[in-house]
């Protein structure tokens, strides 16, 4: 699924206001310590002010550190707080301000939450996948972190991945995620341009001799962009029409003459 990332731009927004009312409170601190301190030794000193005035300036001190102190703890509970909705990776992130963040919430990234069907396991995440939009054309994107919580539809691992904006990704879309398994399948393409449809299925023409070509099904379930990749049923030296296939297929279940039927045009002239 293409995430909604309206939570973690406004984790992002309170992680900022919570930075800024602390580096308020620290300078409203800094002011108020040093009148307390000059204080203090004033009146300790040669008593040069009340002991009213000594008591203001510690009072303000005292609240000023009060609000410096939940100032801090307000900033701890949005990193918190971001660790647990996005994880360590995504939430130190939003925490250091990274680049990362920022494409994400201007929308120049989209973040996928990858999860597998129920049972699936991977040892080790792939550093790059490939997302498969409705457009068909196949993008890389980037492993960023395990998820912090799977898709409840499918109840399988999830993990965060990122894809860049030019990749017909909408917010809120479910999409097909190719993940390597270390597993090597040896077969081949075939071009999109060469494939037809009867029946509600999938056919390419193949040459089986040199004036002949057999209608042949094929699967359309892993498409490269270009084509659809075929494990069985075809061999790399296997010719396929890629021009006049759907000529092919309507010459195919043309009704054909039956014996004594003259052909149309020929009159009935005798030969």
């Amino acid at each position: 699924m293409v995430l909604d990332l309206q939570q973690l731009t406004d984790l992002s927004n309170s992680y900022a206001n919570a930075k800024a009312q602390l580096r308020t409170a620290d300078a409203k601190l800094n002011v108020s310590q040093a009148a307390f301190d000059r204080a203090r030794q004033l009146y300790n000193g040669q008593k040069d002010i009340s002991a009213a005035q000594f008591q203001t300036a510690e009072g303000a001190f005292r609240v000023d550190q009060a609000a410096r102190a939940m100032a801090e703890s307000q900033l701890r509970t949005v990193e918190a707080s971001a660790r647990q909705a996005w994880g360590p990776v995504l939430g130190q992130a939003l925490i250091d301000n990274s680049p990362m963040i920022t494409r994400l919430i201007e929308r120049k990234d989209f973040l996928l939450q990858v999860t597998l069907p129920l049972g699936e396991t991977i040892t080790t995440p792939p550093p790059t996948a490939f997302v498969r939009p409705n457009s068909g054309r196949r993008h890389q994107i980037q492993f960023i972190s395990p998820a912090t919580k799977t898709d409840p539809r499918i109840q399988g691992i999830s993990f965060f991945y990122i894809a860049p904006a030019a990749t017909d990704l909408l917010s809120g879309m479910n999409v097909s995620v190719f993940l390597p398994s270390g597993l090597t399948v040896n077969g081949v393409v075939v071009p999109k341009a060469a494939v037809v449809s009867w029946q509600g299925r999938a056919w390419v023409y193949v040459r089986t001799a040199p004036e002949q070509f057999t209608r042949r099904e094929i699967a359309t379930d892993n498409s490269t962009g270009t084509g659809f990749f075929q494990s069985k049923g075809f061999s790399a030296g296997d010719e396929v029409v890629v021009n006049g296939a759907q000529i092919l297929l309507s010459e195919e279940f043309r009704p054909k003459p039956q014996p004594g039927e003259k052909k149309a045009g020929s009159g009935d002239d005798d030969d």
